[in-house]
């Protein structure tokens, strides 16, 4: 156990706060703080406030997403796509920040940018019924920010339609979570 403790970040196992998960970013690295946050729990506290809306959270994104696998990966997105819904305006300010790291030539953030979030990967995740609920959401949440929801607004459409075609093809295999 004792070894357990000094490879993770003190900082986390305190208390996962987005203050104590910003400095263990910045004193362990992305990668550490993540694994600490699975090795005790805080990671669903990291997800579900960036996916509640909860501005602290959805910050920390950017820096957080680099030390993440492909599962974990998914769960940020799905995180920041339902932030799309409870706090929009932060959640597209914050996927600009990505984006300019992306044009950047960030390779870590490729797959974390609006071109990502702004999908309907959910289904894949979630039932149909949903699914459908959340494009409701997402869409009128995205109308609402005007010129700054636009690109993703028409990207989530775009996405959708590609999967009505699917599914009126008999091709679509959606989900078993419910939300």
């Amino acid at each position: 156990m004792a070894i357990i403790l000094l490879a993770c970040p003190l900082s986390v196992l305190a208390a996962v706060t987005p203050s104590s998960v910003r400095q263990s970013v910045e004193r362990s690295g992305a990668p550490a703080t993540l694994q600490s946050m699975e090795l005790n729990g805080g990671l669903d506290t990291v997800l579900e406030g960036i996916a509640e809306g909860d501005n602290a959270w959805i910050s920390l994104y950017p820096s957080l997403v680099p030390g993440t696998n492909s599962d974990l990966g998914e769960e940020f997105i799905d995180a920041m796509g339902f932030a799309l819904v409870t706090a929009p305006a932060k959640a597209l300010s914050i996927l600009d920040v990505v984006d300019k790291r992306i044009t950047k030539k960030d390779e870590a953030m490729y797959r974390f940018g609006t071109p990502t979030v702004c999908t309907m990967g959910i289904v894949y995740s979630y039932d149909k019924p949903s699914s459908l609920r959340y494009y409701k959401a997402v869409t009128a949440s995205l109308a609402a920010q005007g010129k700054h929801g636009a690109e993703c607004l028409k990207i989530i459409n775009e996405s959708m339609h590609e999967i009505e075609a699917d599914d009126q093809q008999g091709k679509m295999t959606w989900g078993t979570r419910h939300g």
